[in-house]
């Protein structure tokens, strides 16, 4: 794998944006994770990249039956190495305007929260 297609733009990689990464099962994290040390024989976690974990965890999580809960992503032994963010501003709707929709992100927090 080290000289496939796939590897060279890996190797290239300086950040990685996984979306819907919430919904993933923490083995994919895993993975990802031994493939970045061995592509460059490194022993950092994941690597020399950084990765951006995007997306909602009020989603469903991934269905695996009797272990949805262990499956996630929070489980992963590499959680405890995540420096965790929350954005506020609906971005799609400022962009749109020039200024934040504050009455629509509240009712898009509100629906999400249940």
């Amino acid at each position: 794998m080290h000289s496939s297609d796939e590897a060279t733009i890996l190797k290239k990689c300086k950040v990685i944006v996984w979306d819907d990464a919430p919904i993933s099962h923490k083995c994919s994290l895993q993975a990802l994770d031994i493939t970045m040390r061995d592509l460059e024989s490194n022993n950092n976690i994941l690597g020399w990249a950084t990765l951006l974990l995007a997306g909602d965890f009020r989603q469903t999580l991934s269905i695996i039956p009797a272990d949805e809960l262990n499956a996630c992503l929070k489980k992963s032994l590499l959680w405890s190495h995540i420096l965790s963010k929350q954005l506020i501003i609906n971005m799609r709707s400022f962009i749109q305007t020039g200024q934040p929709i504050t009455q629509f992100s509240e009712m898009l927090l509100k629906i999400g929260n249940g």
